[in-house]
């Protein structure tokens, strides 16, 4: 059995959050400005039934 040491991979948990947002640059493009979500573009862009019970602060 390997030892595991600090900087192995397996001591790492995945990115999700980097993740789910490079697949949402590659949906929609056009709603990122300057690295982030634009989410007026983004609304723009979803029907008004994606966007039934979102709740923005």
């Amino acid at each position: 059995m390997k030892k595991l040491a600090p900087n192995d991979p397996e001591m790492h948990s995945a990115d999700l959050l980097a993740e789910n947002i490079k697949q949402l640059k590659a949906l929609f493009p056009e709603a990122f400005t300057e690295g982030k979500i634009d989410f007026a573009v983004q609304e723009q862009n979803l029907p008004a039934s994606a966007l039934a019970g979102i709740c923005r602060l």
